[in-house]
């Protein structure tokens, strides 16, 4: 086979192209902090931040849900707390001692 100029500098600017290419995806992902900019850069691992992006915002809400009910019931609770005195603990009446039957 014979190698001519044209085609070792096609050969060099093929590999030179496809360097220049890994070194701008590295560059990008030095700079962005992240390893996937891109779906298509790895979609099975795109798939799974997806995922777990979802999983955390869930989260976020029933952390909020569960804020809301406690502010809800709080105040109820310490009603609560402020009246069972008056349920566990008897007290004399006028009439405590009445009974018609007798």
């Amino acid at each position: 086979m014979r190698v001519t100029n044209r085609t070792m500098t096609n050969n060099l600017l093929l590999n030179l192209n496809r360097g220049m290419g890994r070194l701008e995806r590295i560059n990008q992902q030095l700079s962005s902090k992240k390893q996937i900019n891109l779906p298509s850069d790895d979609p099975v691992k795109a798939g799974i931040i997806l995922r777990m992006h979802s999983s955390v915002r869930e989260t976020d809400q029933y952390l909020r849900n569960v804020d809301s009910a406690a502010s809800c019931w709080t105040p109820r609770i310490s009603y609560l707390r402020m009246s069972s005195p008056l349920f566990t603990e008897p007290k004399s009446s006028p009439i405590g001692g009445f009974h018609p039957f007798r």
